[in-house]
């Protein structure tokens, strides 16, 4: 049976899947060319998919990675992980999945563990590739920056990162001052800007250089970026709706 076929579409927003499902795979089909094309992502490569919900990166992967490669995903959802590993992992043992019981007021309002003091389940320099797409967009400042900080210590040097972001620069501020944005980022939070100021996870926003700044200090050259859609800009060529960033670990 196919993986995709295999979606509870009974209960997709139970388990983090927010859009249909030609969307669902337009997304994984997108990362996976940009892994290939500026990641250097081959068939033995080592992955980490930090937020993977419900495997929409997780199943593009499969026809990737061989054997001998090996992707590890974790998530704060239930559901998401449960699902992943009942029908992901079988199939294609080399993909193992992990729970991670970390507060979200949004996503996981019972969890236990602070994400701003979160250590990766995993050991230092063992990843070719860390992807965090639909992460950094929900977290605030301090917990951004523990997670910038965990996927530099898990990557090898090297190593390549593809993370997303809602990113504040001049066009983006004006498209919202214009209600020209999907988003209405207007609440400010510490060195963040939030669509919700009682559930700040629900989309976090951040100053474009900030975030430069940031990746900087923390070991990252920022390789390739491309603005998303979501402020209102245009965008050419294929649209993630996120900001999206290249990162290489120095």
């Amino acid at each position: 049976m196919d993986l995709y076929d295999a979606l509870p579409k009974e209960s997709l927003n139970t388990v983090g899947l927010h859009e249909d499902l030609e969307q669902f795979k337009q997304v994984g089909r997108i990362v996976n060319g940009l892994l290939t094309a500026h990641c250097g992502l081959g068939p033995e490569s080592s992955v980490l998919d930090i937020g993977c919900g419900i495997g929409r990166i997780a199943i593009a992967l499969t026809d990737t990675l061989s054997s001998q490669g090996a992707y590890r995903g974790f998530d704060i959802t239930p559901d998401a992980i449960a699902w992943c590993a009942r029908e992901i992992s079988p199939r294609h043992p080399q993909f193992q999945f992990v729970l991670s019981d970390v507060f979200n007021s949004s996503y996981n309002p019972g969890g236990r563990l602070k994400p701003q003091d979160y250590v990766f389940p995993y050991g230092e320099g063992v990843f070719d590739i860390a992807i965090a797409t639909s992460v950094f967009t929900h977290l605030p400042y301090g917990e951004m920056r523990n997670y910038v900080q965990e996927m530099h210590r898990v990557l090898r040097p090297g190593g390549k990162a593809l993370a997303t972001f809602f990113l504040l620069d001049g066009a983006a501020r004006q498209h919202i001052a214009q209600a020209q944005s999907t988003l209405n980022f207007v609440h400010a939070l510490d060195r963040c800007v939030v669509i919700d100021a009682d559930v700040p996870e629900k989309a976090v926003a951040f100053d474009l250089g900030e975030i430069q700044s940031i990746l900087a200090q923390q070991g990252f050259r920022t390789d390739w970026m491309k603005m998303g859609g979501w402020s209102g800009r245009a965008v050419e060529g294929p649209d993630y709706y996120q900001d999206l960033l290249i990162l290489t670990k120095e």
